[in-house]
């Protein structure tokens, strides 16, 4: 039980001055024994980074693009629409969510290159197993490679972009995030369309290594980018928790007197003045509660079922969106407009 409630705290690495300095540039690759490499052509700034994790979120938008190619996999393995390729989608989704719901407090503790780099090669293993599975007519593969693999890395991928264009934009975080989220919904789009293409051409054999090469790419490149702020930054006169800097309490004492411990509500002495009535009330509760009671709360149950039925759209209709089309006989602009908004709302609730 110790182990359980020491791994739900946070622990926020500090910068040595070597990659603080590293980090004033674009593209930066940690070699190891405190070096790291770095392209010194782009200065860094905090678009870029918005940038990187719009196309992070564009390429997670994938995994629902294979519900376009589900039957005419089936068809390849067995010969017949048995619908068992949708339990790699399915499963997927499992290991998706429980990923993302689990690995949070790992996350902070090592950084955000470290969760892209994971990510992106559990993505990229989990396209090779697929392509072999193809190969080998082995549904087993294909199952466990899209499902286990790649719905683990996107959820590594999608919690670490989100979760790190956040605290670069403290000003901006609604806005933000729903661009991100956006993206997501425009990558499902984007990759529907390449899909039915491979499926047009009859080149399924091709699809896996084709997309998994350009995915794996497109991460690699972002995951140079990708970084926590410094504990010094402040944006507009704000730091990260878009406190006013002038009160924020300093990095070490968050860090001992509450992440340590697992406390999270740091700021509450910097808003205390701002909260009247019911909401000062309310937040005198919450400061004392830690990050395993803040999981286990009324308000966290609530968003999750709130979270769970609003994802319910996608589970249900957007594996029958494919024979919708064909009965209804809609367009493919039509049907790619349908996903792109079955994908995006369900998501924008993320906090």
């Amino acid at each position: 039980m110790g182990g359980v409630c020491s791994y739900w705290t946070v622990v926020v690495p500090t910068k040595s001055p070597a990659e603080a300095m590293a980090e004033q540039w674009l593209f930066v690759l940690p070699m190891g024994n405190n070096f790291f490499a770095r392209l010194d052509c782009i200065r860094f700034h905090r678009v870029w980074l918005c940038l990187a994790c719009c196309l992070v979120q564009f390429c997670s938008g994938s995994i629902y693009s294979f519900t376009l190619v589900s039957d005419d996999l089936d068809v390849f393995f067995s010969g017949a629409k048995s619908k068992q390729c949708m339990q790699a989608l399915l499963l997927g989704y499992i290991c998706l969510g429980a990923t993302a719901a689990l690995s949070g407090p790992f996350l902070e503790r090592k950084a955000p290159r470290v969760g892209m780099a994971i990510g992106t090669i559990m993505v990229g293993l989990g396209h090779i197993l697929a392509q072999a599975g193809v190969a080998r007519k082995d549904l087993h593969w294909l199952i466990v490679a899209y499902g286990v693999a790649v719905g683990i890395g996107f959820g590594l991928l999608l919690i670490t972009s989100l979760s790190t264009v956040q605290k670069w934009f403290p000003d901006l975080r609604g806005s933000i995030t729903g661009l991100s989220v956006v993206s997501f919904g425009v990558g499902n789009a984007v990759f529907i369309k390449v899909f039915a293409v491979y499926v047009a051409h009859n080149e399924i054999h091709k699809l896996f290594w084709v997309t998994g090469t350009a995915t794996v790419l497109i991460l690699a490149v972002c995951t140079l980018i990708i970084r926590t702020p410094p504990s010094t930054f402040t944006v507009r006169g704000h730091d990260t928790h878009c406190i006013p800097a002038s009160r924020a309490p300093s990095p070490d004492l968050v860090q001992d007197e509450y992440l340590k411990i697992g406390m999270t509500f740091v700021n509450y002495p910097a808003v205390q003045s701002q909260l009247e009535g019911t909401d000062g009330h309310y937040f005198q509760q919450v400061k004392a509660l830690s990050l395993l009671q803040c999981i286990f709360s009324t308000d966290f149950v609530c968003m999750y079922v709130a979270f769970a039925a609003s994802i319910m759209p996608i589970v249900v209709f957007i594996p029958q969106a494919q024979s919708l089309q064909d009965l209804f006989h809609v367009d493919n602009m039509t049907f790619m407009f349908y996903t792109y908004c079955t994908s995006v709302h369900p998501l924008s609730i993320t906090p």
